[in-house]
């Protein structure tokens, strides 16, 4: 069974901080503090274990600026190379755009999250057909459901 495990949290942190240095996307001392930021991956047992299996990702709690990861997420379902997409995505999603808005104090509205998300794809999408990919679904379902907007493809 697919479990996230702290390798993979350390990876795509690593992987959003570098992306969104290189895009400009927040402050160097916003990016310092993220790389510094304490992960966890929550465990999947007793009164959380129905609930975490229904839910995408994970969340962020931004008064102790820490990054909570679902250990099995509904990414467990997808072929291999679409969970890294997804669950990569998802740390975007909640490391660039709550927490680091959160901590350069720039209002975060759920509807900014999916510009990062096309960008961040974009620029991935350089190098690797699976993420150009990604960028034009990510499009494609942004125009056409606004729901879409804080749901698709972070899980």
């Amino acid at each position: 069974m697919y479990r996230i495990n702290m390798d993979y949290l350390k990876r795509w942190r690593k992987n959003s901080i570098a992306i969104a240095r290189e895009l400009g996307l927040l402050e160097g001392d916003i990016l310092e503090m993220l790389e510094n930021n304490t992960q966890l991956v929550l465990e999947n047992k007793s009164k959380r274990r129905k609930s975490a299996r229904k839910k995408w990702y994970g969340y962020v709690s931004k008064d102790k600026l820490t990054i909570l990861v679902y250990e099995e997420n509904l990414a467990r379902f997808l072929p291999i190379h679409l969970r890294e997409i997804c669950n990569q995505t998802g740390m975007d999603h909640l490391l660039i755009r709550h927490l680091g808005c959160h901590l350069s104090g720039t209002e975060y509205k759920e509807n900014v999250a999916y510009e990062v998300h096309i960008a961040l794809a974009d620029k991935r999408g350089e190098t690797s057909k699976g993420w150009k990919n990604t960028s034009k679904l990510l499009q494609y379902y942004y125009k056409i459901n606004p729901v879409f907007r804080s749901k698709i493809f972070y899980f």
